[in-house]
């Protein structure tokens, strides 16, 4: 029983062996899992890179929508916006003092203003071509640069909307014509009224109720303002 029993259990060089597989096979899990969390680290390090270029590439193209260059200087889009409609109501207002000063108006001055119209819009086109070229030192690139005009897109609605603003405009030259330039001009600028309508009424450009009712506040006083005006005219 002595002899068997001795004969049945492991002698040292087998445990050796044993112990010495069984490190080899926890050293190569050890490895293999090493190899797998350096997979994870490179695999992690790749999506963090790529989320870094997203967030870089997405910060610039906010940076283009949120920042307007002109002449090589940036601008907010707040900036823009309010300086050109400044520009567009000083405008606005001497656009017909041409026409008071004068011999000529009603329907007779229509076709030289839009003779006018049309050669400035080619000056500018063309100021714009050369801003670009000379900006890129190319005029193919320059002329590359100009806006498409979107022919396919944009023909119809923008051939009805310049036909709008020419008939609307032909009623403020005979506006003028007839009132002046203080009292005609005036009664003719109701046209912020509906433009104003349009964007909270159809486009719900404005959704805050106080910005609302502030502003049919203010078109209840331009609407007094033209009554006034057209109150003033009866009476002289």
């Amino acid at each position: 029983m002595v002899g068997a029993s001795r004969s049945s259990a492991p002698d040292d060089e087998e445990i050796e062996s044993r112990s010495e597989e069984e490190v080899k096979e926890i050293c190569l899990e050890i490895h293999k899992t090493d190899e797998n969390g350096l997979k994870q680290k490179l695999l992690l390090n790749e999506i963090t890179s790529d989320l870094k270029k997203d967030d870089e590439k997405s910060a610039n193209e906010l940076k283009e929508i949120d920042c307007i260059e002109i002449f090589g200087y940036e601008f907010s889009p707040r900036c823009v916006g309010i300086t050109c409609a400044v520009a567009n109501g000083c405008n606005g207002g001497s656009v017909l003092v041409p026409m008071l000063l004068s011999d000529i108006d009603g329907f007779d001055y229509v076709l030289s203003y839009s003779i006018g119209s049309l050669i400035a819009n080619q000056i500018f086109w063309f100021l714009r071509f050369m801003y670009s070229a000379i900006r890129k030192k190319s005029f193919s690139e320059g002329y590359d640069s100009l806006p498409s005009f979107h022919l396919k897109d944009i023909l119809i609605p923008g051939c009805l909307s310049g036909i709008l603003y020419h008939i609307g405009h032909v009623g403020v030259i005979l506006s003028v014509s007839a009132f002046g330039n203080a009292i005609g001009g005036g009664i003719g600028n109701i046209y912020i009224l509906v433009s104003g309508m349009w964007g909270i009424l159809f486009y719900k450009e404005v959704r805050d109720k106080k910005k609302i009712i502030t502003w049919f506040v203010s078109a209840i006083t331009l609407i007094a303002g033209v009554c006034l005006l057209a109150i003033e005219q009866k009476d002289d």
